[in-house]
């Protein structure tokens, strides 16, 4: 009768095992890691979006803001490498496509630029707004003559020093023609900028001649002026001159279609009229001063044209002169 048990017991549990079998056989189906990690990373996004509207609106000088929390909340969530946790921050915009770094720039925020300069790759220091502004042109805007210099241009000043220092190696032709346009735009004001990080540096020739090419070339948008525009319109002959030691002497004509030269020779007429005697004798040395003006310029173009420099003004039909006066020998007379 046991036996009997035993076998029935057997035969039951046959196809329970088959079974079981066949279940082990079925492939289990896997979460779907890939989508999950992709909404942690949207997640993170939110959360930085989130942030950079509060940021817009938070008093710094009551409320210090931690840019290195953001990056740990990052990789706490994401767990990618800090590199890629880095480009998302960086690349956090609100709906005027402006970013942490627009708005530090705009709230004077140095510790926030310093951090960013710090910890970001250079690339992510350009990044240009809804209305074309990179962080650099709002720092730009900011300390232009005509605002007031205050404490706080002074703290935008150290903030230009931070941007310029990381990023002048990136995109050369951009920032020298910003920085270039900036110190012209001081000069016809009367007022002086200068960029601390050339200050003492002996430069290799190639870079002279680089930078000789954007300050030749530079022109602020009102009338057109270049430097020696600039330099004619005010007669400082000393500063024409070291234009020309440095060869940026500039041709072009202005929004008003007058070269630097038509400048110049309008300084000097105003002294040389007859009406002008009494001038002529008690300001001799104003006299002096648009004079070396004049005959800086056309000393330079002078040695252009002997160089068969395209567009050199022609002077041909000028007679035989020589340097304007003992102090600027640098031209000599043909």
């Amino acid at each position: 009768m046991k036996n009997i048990y035993v076998l029935l017991f057997i035969l039951c549990i046959q196809p329970t095992a088959h079974c079981m079998e066949n279940n082990f056989d079925i492939p289990i189906a896997l979460p779907d890691w890939r989508s999950v990690h992709r909404q942690l990373i949207g997640d993170y996004k939110k959360i930085l979006r989130t942030k950079l509207e509060e940021y817009k609106d938070t008093d710094i000088s009551i409320t210090p803001w931690n840019m290195t929390k953001l990056l740990n909340i990052g990789e706490t969530i994401t767990k990618q490498d800090i590199l890629n946790v880095k480009s998302i921050l960086h690349t956090t915009y609100d709906n005027e496509n402006n970013g942490f770094l627009h708005h530090a720039v705009e709230k004077n925020d140095v510790s926030i630029v310093q951090w960013f300069a710090a910890q970001s790759n250079v690339s992510h220091l350009s990044p240009r707004g809804k209305n074309g502004q990179t962080p650099f042109d709002l720092c730009i805007k900011k300390l232009l003559p005509e605002v007031p210099n205050d404490a706080t241009k002074a703290i935008t000043r150290r903030i230009f020093d931070v941007l310029v220092r990381k990023t002048l190696s990136f995109k050369k032709e951009y920032y020298w023609s910003q920085i270039s346009v900036l110190q012209l735009k001081h000069k016809k004001y009367g007022s002086e900028f200068k960029v601390n990080l050339l200050e003492g540096l002996s430069l290799p020739d190639t870079i002279k001649k680089i930078l000789s090419n954007y300050y030749r070339d530079a022109q602020e948008e009102k009338d057109g002026y270049t430097f020696t525009h600039v330099f004619a319109t005010q007669c400082k002959a000393d500063d024409l001159f070291e234009l020309v030691k440095k060869d940026q002497i500039s041709f072009k004509k202005d929004k008003h279609n007058y070269t630097a030269l038509d400048y110049a020779l309008s300084a000097l007429h105003k002294y040389i009229q007859p009406q002008q005697e009494t001038c002529i004798t008690q300001f001799p040395d104003v006299l002096q001063q648009a004079s070396c003006c004049v005959y800086i310029l056309l000393n330079h173009a002078k040695a252009l044209a002997q160089k068969e420099i395209q567009n050199a003004p022609d002077v041909s039909d000028i007679s035989d002169f020589g340097p304007c006066c003992e102090k600027h020998t640098l031209l000599k007379a043909i």
